[in-house]
């Protein structure tokens, strides 16, 4: 899937994925969900993607939800995690590979809550979760 996604404070971006196999594109428009913006864009199917989205994974790989924020988080909010609020690079460097070594971390909890390592992903209105992929992969 690809498209442009609204970012708050005016700001778009175009964001490509490769969930096709798992989310109907009727499923992702106007959908709020939680990217990782801070990523160097790269080129999927031969568009540049500025973000990349986040989805729960089942264990054995048979299904993905969309991770989302709750209800009445602003568009653009940053998501944090108790003890890791500090500023975010405004891109990370590929060759630190800091993605590579946070992702096998993230998962999901028994209650479909978004987490790295055992801290929720939060927002001020609440923690980010998948529908209901429990104790699950994210990436």
């Amino acid at each position: 899937h690809g498209g442009k996604s609204e970012w708050g404070g005016g700001d778009v971006r175009q964001v490509v994925s490769g969930l096709v196999k798992f989310i109907p594109i009727e499923q992702m428009a106007n959908r709020r969900v939680v990217v990782v913006a801070n990523m160097k864009p790269t080129k999927l199917k031969g568009v540049e993607s500025q973000a990349m989205v986040l989805c729960g994974k089942a264990a054995d790989g048979s299904a993905m939800e969309l991770v989302e924020p709750p209800e009445g988080v602003p568009l653009g909010e940053r998501v944090v995690c108790e003890g890791h609020e500090q500023d975010a690079e405004a891109q990370l460097n590929p060759k630190k590979k800091l993605w590579e070594g946070v992702q096998p971390t993230l998962n999901t909890s028994p209650e479909c809550v978004v987490r790295f390592k055992e801290l929720p992903f939060t927002t001020s209105e609440g923690p980010c979760t998948v529908k209901s992929i429990a104790n699950g992969a994210v990436g």
